[in-house]
């Protein structure tokens, strides 16, 4: 028999002609019943208590108003959404695109930024499984956790500012725009702000395992910016031929300039470059070292000598 008596109950009483609700939930939690005020707004109650009004489409007008409604209307919820028909358009409701910021991988700079260069989208609660474009081209993914993606900046994105999209099952779910220069040099780190380097020998560069003065010394970095023989975004560097910068590339250590003897993608790595560099008749110590291209500097880290 139906009870006569409401169990809960809306404290607004919809005007005529009424609502005609409609019920969303995860399997049997987190009711939610959205109905449509002929008022001109959306409303949206806890299922289990009517008298908890979740959310209205006036709580932030500017944003959410939903216009003229249509009499009888349903609210129809697919796809993580709320789609309402109004007399002159149809209004859809979701999640808010949660706010996304881009950076340099290497430097953290979010001005540090060049086409084929490896850069970090941070944000919360990032797609398990997404994909990003600049400019509207897609960007190869190296890696992603729920607060970061680290990502390739295509080659073919020209300079000046850029949208970068982040999408989930091909929907874009956060946005932001980025400014795009020709070179954009970043110095990759390890913890204590020591540049990532290796040693003449491979090994790698510490306070315990500094490289002598004269030896010569790789030095991890991006934004480099182009190089002959040009290399696919995405694409690994061949092993066999390497390819340079086209533009000269100069280092300095503890504030002394520092030989170049090469400047190009790292081989066996997209976006990553490599500068091999001789270190200058230093003392004992550990010194900043800074690399410049096309008159942009990097970020300074430090390098342990002997």
């Amino acid at each position: 028999r139906m009870a006569t008596t409401p169990q809960s109950q809306s404290p607004t009483a919809f005007q005529f002609p009424g609502c005609v609700p409609t019920i969303s939930a995860n399997g049997t939690s987190n009711g939610i019943v959205w109905a449509i005020d002929q008022q001109g707004l959306l409303r949206a109650y806890d299922a289990a208590n009517l008298a908890s009004e979740l959310y209205n489409s006036n709580q932030n007008s500017t944003r959410d108003s939903l216009g003229s409604p249509v009499r009888f209307s349903v609210p129809t919820v697919a796809n993580g959404r709320v789609y309402i028909p109004t007399q002159n358009a149809l209004v859809v409701y979701g999640p808010l695109t949660p706010p996304i910021t881009v950076s340099n991988a290497a430097s953290g700079n979010a001005v540090a930024l060049a086409p084929g260069s490896i850069a970090s989208l941070y944000g919360t609660n990032l797609p398990a499984s997404p994909s990003v474009t600049v400019g509207g081209l897609a960007a190869p993914i190296f890696g992603a956790i729920p607060s970061q993606i680290n990502f390739q900046i295509p080659f073919e994105v020209p300079t000046g500012v850029a949208t970068v999209n982040l999408l989930a099952n091909g929907a874009t779910v956060g946005a932001t725009s980025i400014s795009i220069q020709a070179f954009a040099p970043g110095l990759f780190t390890e913890p204590g702000d020591q540049a990532a380097v290796l040693n003449q020998d491979y090994s790698v560069n510490t306070s315990s395992n500094p490289a002598a003065a004269g030896s010569y010394v790789a030095a991890y970095v991006t934004g480099l910016g182009p190089v002959q023989p040009a290399v696919a975004t995405g694409i690994p560097a061949p092993l066999n031929t390497l390819s340079s910068t086209t533009n000269p590339v100069t280092a300095t250590i503890g504030g002394q300039a520092a030989t170049v003897v090469f400047a190009g993608l790292a081989p066996g790595y997209a976006g990553l470059y490599q500068i091999n560099i001789q270190v200058p008749q230093l003392p004992s110590g550990r010194d900043p070292l800074q690399v410049v291209i096309g008159g942009i500097g990097s970020n300074s880290a430090y390098i342990n000598i002997q």
